[in-house]
């Protein structure tokens, strides 16, 4: 089964639908407003592109590498290539941003029926680029380290990591890009002492927390979905998630970038934005007691415990009797 996209090229979008656009091409009728491409020129850059790829035939064009193959047919006013094999994606990107930039073709995926144009030159692509690396600079500046890995940011303190994941991607349904950034906190001096606690014999996964962007009240959480409609400014939706973890983040974080000072904001009702994992939080609000204080009296316990148990759907009333047991052999010796 294959997977088709065609490149067409227009000053000005035609006022037919690009679904009926593309039926008549495929119908081999003519379409008004479409210019006619330079197919040679076109062929030689894609033979360029795609030098690795084993020649299979010319007419259509088919390319073949790996499990993944593609032909390429040419027409005077559009250029289709059908895909197979389960990664073409990768390599349809490829070829996306080549006739996007290069030669100025806009993209139209019949299968979900969506259009990726090419304005001012650039792809939505691009502009994906270009955002991560507004914030791989805006990053570095602060201190935060990439993880080549992941892609994610993170800052250490002596007790805290701050990790932040921006996600930018296309809607599927529509030629905008969107930014979503994501947020959360680690604590890892703690993931020894909780698993003492726990029990060795039972998987831990670390103590963490998440959180949202929050107005300054931290009453509301705002929408962590930016959009970036294709032919838009990059640097304008940067800067307003920058701004707004300005705002909101970096201010929580600095207030949270030690132990004691979670485990204060942590019991602080008014800040609604943290979200403590919730199978372990409170192994974690004990462990976090524990560490700062070598001790802890009952009574800052039983705080603890029932403010585990009423907001925590997966508690564990056992706790109390492992955490006491805990207490009285490391302290007792």
């Amino acid at each position: 089964m294959s997977y088709d996209l065609t490149f067409i090229k227009y000053d000005k979008k035609p006022r037919m639908a690009v679904s009926k656009i593309y039926v008549a091409l495929m119908d081999g009728k003519d379409v008004p407003g479409l210019e006619e491409l330079p197919g040679d020129e076109i062929k030689r850059a894609i033979l360029e592109s795609f030098s690795e790829w084993k020649i299979n035939g010319e007419k259509p064009l088919d390319l073949e590498k790996d499990d993944v193959s593609f032909q390429v047919e040419f027409e005077s006013a559009y250029i289709r290539s059908d895909w197979y094999g389960r990664q073409f994606r990768v390599y349809a990107t490829r070829l996306r941003q080549l006739l996007g930039t290069r030669f100025g073709l806009h993209m139209y995926d019949s299968q979900s029926d969506v259009l990726r144009e090419v304005i001012g030159g650039k792809t939505a692509l691009n502009r994906i680029t270009e955002i991560r690396e507004l914030f791989k600079q805006k990053f570095e500046g602060l201190g935060y380290k990439l993880n080549q890995r992941f892609g994610d940011f993170e800052r250490e303190t002596d007790d805290a990591v701050l990790t932040v994941q921006i996600d930018i991607y296309e809607q599927n349904k529509s030629d905008v890009v969107t930014v979503r950034p994501t947020f959360k906190m680690s604590y890892p001096k703690l993931d020894a002492l909780a698993n003492e606690i726990r029990g060795k014999e039972i998987p831990y996964y670390g103590a963490t927390a998440s959180f949202a962007i929050t107005d300054a009240s931290n009453k509301f959480i705002k929408d962590p979905f930016y959009t970036l409609k294709n032919g838009a400014d990059s640097a304008v939706v940067a800067e307003q998630v920058w701004k707004d973890m300005e705002e909101y983040v970096f201010t929580l974080f600095a207030k949270a970038d030690s132990i004691q000072k979670y485990e204060n904001i942590f019991l602080d009702r008014n800040v609604k934005s943290v979200r403590p994992n919730v199978a372990y939080r409170e192994y974690y609000l004990i462990a976090m007691a524990l560490l700062n204080r070598g001790m802890i009296d009952d009574k800052t316990l039983t705080k603890l415990l029932a403010k585990a148990e009423k907001v925590d759907d997966g508690f564990d009333p056992a706790c109390v009797d492992r955490i006491r047991r805990h207490m009285m052999k490391r302290f007792t010796k």
